[in-house]
């Protein structure tokens, strides 16, 4: 199947990554590569897609000292982190549903959908808590979320625009709401995978499940947002529903990131410190991190540069 020179590089990129390898950039006339390690990779990747994180970031940075904000850093990181460790499993869910479809393979991209879900609700989570500590917030920052309307009234007073990027009724909150019901299902009844066919010999990939007890309200959220077709929704058995996992998950990474960007960049995280920053808050420009827009369409997002 054709495909554009974009798609070719993410394409090649990820074909080498399975082996192990992981570019840089090729310079010179007979194509040398610069080369990272997997972690370095994916770190600078991670970085390139959150650029409102240098500026968030380096103020928690500046702010450890602060007995009062102790672990700030810590809580801060693992948003990074998890969004790291999600495009690590996201590779390695298109390879499982490369491969010949059984119930194994099935098993297999289903363990990484799950991963991908906890990573993600987590990064939210984590980007509460920080913004409880840098509002100080009355109560135990282990009570913060965004799906709390308790929680969001008292964001909304000192941080209205933050607080309104996850209000209900917004598109932000309601992809939040799809992530925690997924998520939810290693509560109780778990995902299932499947082997989707219409006749007998007849695969047609793997589906993931919607959770039972939750079918009805995703069901709802999918159709409101128009997303039934952009996740592959299927109704195989009667009652019983289950979308494509690489679409799935592809949508939940690509349509999280700004969200979790203005997060970053709406929480007022200069109130951490009262002094001046020792720090610019801006991307590098030399270093790993200056090859960011190479590790960005490797990844098969658009440069930042162009974003």
């Amino acid at each position: 199947m054709p495909c554009t020179a974009a798609e070719a590089v993410a394409l090649v990129s990820q074909f080498l990554r399975l082996r192990g390898t992981y570019p840089a950039h090729a310079t010179g006339a007979h194509g040398i590569t610069l080369q990272f390690n997997r972690g370095l990779f994916f770190w600078v990747g991670t970085r390139a897609l959150l650029p409102q994180g240098w500026r968030w970031f380096s103020h928690c940075v500046e702010a450890d000292g602060d007995e009062r904000l102790r672990d700030l850093v810590i809580t801060a990181q693992s948003v990074f982190q998890r969004i790291q460790r999600s495009l690590v499993a996201r590779d390695t869910l298109r390879w499982q549903l490369t491969l010949r479809q059984n119930n194994d393979v099935a098993d297999d991209a289903l363990s990484e959908v799950d991963r991908i879900l906890v990573y993600l609700v987590g990064a939210f989570d984590a980007i509460a808590r920080v913004s409880h500590r840098v509002l100080g917030l009355a109560g135990n920052e282990y009570g913060a979320g965004w799906q709390k309307d308790a929680w969001r009234g008292m964001v909304s007073a000192p941080a209205p625009d933050l607080a309104a990027v996850m209000a209900p009724g917004a598109e932000a909150a309601d992809l939040f709401e799809v992530m925690r019901l997924m998520r939810n299902s290693v509560h109780g009844a778990g995902l299932q995978a499947l082997g989707l066919a219409r006749g007998i010999g007849r695969r047609e990939g793997t589906g993931v499940s919607l959770p039972v007890g939750e079918t009805e309200r995703l069901l709802e959220l999918l159709e409101a947002r128009g997303w039934s077709d952009t996740w592959g929704l299927t109704e195989f058995y009667e009652g019983r529903f289950y979308v494509a996992p690489e679409a799935f998950i592809e949508h939940l990474l690509r349509a999280s990131l700004p969200v979790l960007n203005d997060l970053m960049r709406l929480t007022p995280i200069e109130r951490l410190i009262d002094r001046p920053m020792t720090s610019s808050g801006l991307p590098p420009t030399d270093g790993p991190f200056a090859h960011g827009d190479s590790v960005l369409m490797q990844l098969g997002f658009p440069p930042a540069s162009v974003a």
